[in-house]
């Protein structure tokens, strides 16, 4: 049976996706801040701040212990906060790219060990915001072409362990 992680499993495109891979026969494991829904039926879930090391090294590392391995990682968890250059606050800067792009960092760095060697893919979701956008979203938008120039890194680096790294860039 094949086997994934995804990230932000509670509403939109991270819970259509995870729905569709259960209804698959995969085994899901699913992060979320938020209470998984009681429609969703993963195989584990973790809730949890996927950009807290802490939370990859303490809760994600001993839950796959004893599992054979994960065949996928999708990094989908997202916030999008809205306002201007101007208006955007450090901490609302921070907290953007944490969670959209350092958390694709930490996810690849401690699923490593469980994806090498398997054929395994990382999916990163970023958003066509990366490419093309509008104002009002700049921490967004940082964030999302940050991902993509991660991307492409992790997928030079980590193809001799085979693991394919790609993006999706979904938008409106």
């Amino acid at each position: 049976m094949k086997s994934v992680l995804v990230t932000g499993v509670c509403r939109g495109i991270g819970h259509a996706l995870a729905r569709m891979l259960v209804d698959q026969g995969w085994d899901v494991y699913g992060n979320d801040l938020l209470d998984v829904p009681k429609d969703l039926h993963l195989t584990e879930f973790w809730k949890g701040d996927v950009a807290e090391e802490e939370f990859w090294r303490s809760v994600v590392v001993p839950g796959l212990k004893d599992k054979k391995g994960l065949d996928g990682f999708v990094h989908n968890a997202a916030i999008q906060p809205c306002s201007s250059i101007i208006d955007t606050s450090l901490k609302d800067w921070n907290e953007t790219l944490a969670v959209n792009l350092s958390a694709a960092f930490l996810g690849t760095r401690y699923l490593f060990p469980f994806l090498q060697n398997r054929n395994a893919a990382i999916v990163n979701v970023s958003s066509v915001h990366a490419l093309e956008t509008s104002g009002g979203l700049s921490a967004y938008v940082a964030s999302k072409g940050g991902l993509l120039a991660f991307t492409r890194v992790a997928a030079l680096e980590l193809a001799d362990s085979k693991i394919r790294v790609n993006a999706v860039l979904p938008g409106a």
